[in-house]
């Protein structure tokens, strides 16, 4: 896995990926962005919020759609 930054602000990263039924890996050669610096912190905070509130014993959808990030 290798990882560099284009354009001073959008991550990218070289990663081998292949669905477990495909005969091919998938195009991560032509399109290998992962996001912009600026949309990672919106992504962690929407991650945490969706491990907080449905990833429990008891998945609380109304807990999920009521927060929002700081």
């Amino acid at each position: 896995m290798r990882h560099w930054w284009a354009l001073g602000s959008v991550m990218c990263q070289r990663i081998h990926r292949q669905a477990w039924d495909a005969d091919t890996p998938m195009d991560t050669d032509a399109r290998p962005v992962i996001a912009c610096v600026y949309e990672m912190e919106i992504m962690a905070a929407e991650s945490a919020i969706w491990t907080r509130t449905m990833m429990g014993a008891s998945p609380d959808p109304k807990a999920y759609m009521a927060e929002r990030a700081p």
